[in-house]
């Protein structure tokens, strides 16, 4: 809830460094490994290229990553499949976490992402805040990039979310840690 409450009032930092995709996604599945395990998940990593990286704060990074893949495994059911994929080009970084899980209501899609009106859109066995995709939107937003859901009921659902390329406008005039603070 406070890291929400200093990114809605402007006051959240970004220490800007590089950030090698795969490691990044290889530590955040290695954490939700305990809850995934008894689960039966699989889970796939795919990384294109293989070394991608990409410039961003990489505390905030696993952030969205774990916040996304904990998601995924709540609602996911045993035997199930979650999938993060990340593509780095000229322009940024794309990266998805894909389930197989319950999947989200059409209407429910238009609120998923706002504090006050996640509860109605999460089933009542759910467990936590509520505040993660928040959060999530809100930490993407702050890197610059943005963040959508495709979802099918009984299907699964997709969470997307783009980082821009940063290291064109930086790499020859800044220093490898870079130090934003955005002031909304």
């Amino acid at each position: 809830m406070l890291d929400l409450a200093k990114v809605e009032a402007g006051h959240m930092e970004l220490n800007l460094d590089r950030v090698p995709l795969r490691e990044l996604m290889v530590g955040c599945v290695e954490v939700i490994r305990g809850m995934s395990n008894p689960k039966r998940l699989t889970i796939l990593i795919h990384c294109e290229p293989d070394d991608a990286s990409v410039t961003a704060d990489p505390v905030r990074l696993r952030q969205i990553l774990y916040n996304l893949l904990s998601n995924a495994v709540k609602f996911t059911p045993p035997g199930g499949q979650i999938s993060v994929s990340a593509r780095v080009d000229t322009a940024g970084a794309v990266m998805s976490v894909r389930d197989s899980g319950i999947g989200i209501r059409p209407e429910d899609t238009r609120v998923i992402f706002e504090p006050r009106s996640v509860k109605r859109a999460r089933p009542a066995r759910a467990q936590g805040t509520g505040l993660g995709l928040p959060l999530v939107r809100e930490l993407v937003a702050l890197h610059g990039g943005r963040v959508w859901l495709e979802s099918t009921p009984g299907a699964g659902s997709c969470f997307t979310f783009t980082l821009p390329s940063l290291v064109d406008a930086h790499e020859t005039t800044e220093p490898e840690s870079l130090r934003w603070r955005l002031d909304l």
